[in-house]
């Protein structure tokens, strides 16, 4: 499917699992990739889902949100929201109505939008690496 090809085209840059399958950060946004079914969700700016395509690391945390360390478009923190008839139809990832997403970049504080991963510790401390040195957030700032 197109799907497959355009990730055939891509770079991949980190690969992200949990029980939805295999999330791959690229160059193109993010694909989640099931085992026997290839690429089932293709999330990207075209599609509205992102702010920024080229993504580094993904990191979920503990509440299910997606933190995504970018390559010029700073940091990420990005959720998929579900339809109500998907929830309960218990196929909630293909039924995803929308993303939502806020976009951190220098504007906001970041010292760097080149970011190469997104790491939280025990206190809820974004720590996030980068071409100007290792930064620190406040998860609770974002």
């Amino acid at each position: 499917n197109g799907k497959d090809s355009l990730l055939e085209q891509s770079e991949v840059n980190f690969i992200h699992k949990n029980t939805s399958g295999y999330w791959l950060a690229t160059n193109n946004g993010i694909f989640l990739v099931k085992e026997g079914k290839g690429v089932i969700r293709h999330f990207d700016k075209s599609n509205g889902h992102l702010p920024f395509n080229y993504i580094r690391h993904i990191y979920e945390d503990n509440e299910g949100v997606f933190w995504l360390a970018t390559r010029g478009g700073g940091v990420i923190r990005w959720r998929l929201q579900f339809s109500e008839e998907g929830e309960q139809s218990g196929n909630a990832l293909s039924a995803a109505s929308k993303s939502s997403y806020k976009q951190f970049t220098m504007e906001d504080g970041l010292a760097d939008n080149f970011t190469y991963a997104v790491y939280e510790d025990d206190y809820s401390k974004l720590w996030i690496p980068s071409d100007k040195g290792l930064m620190q957030m406040d998860k609770a700032s974002f």
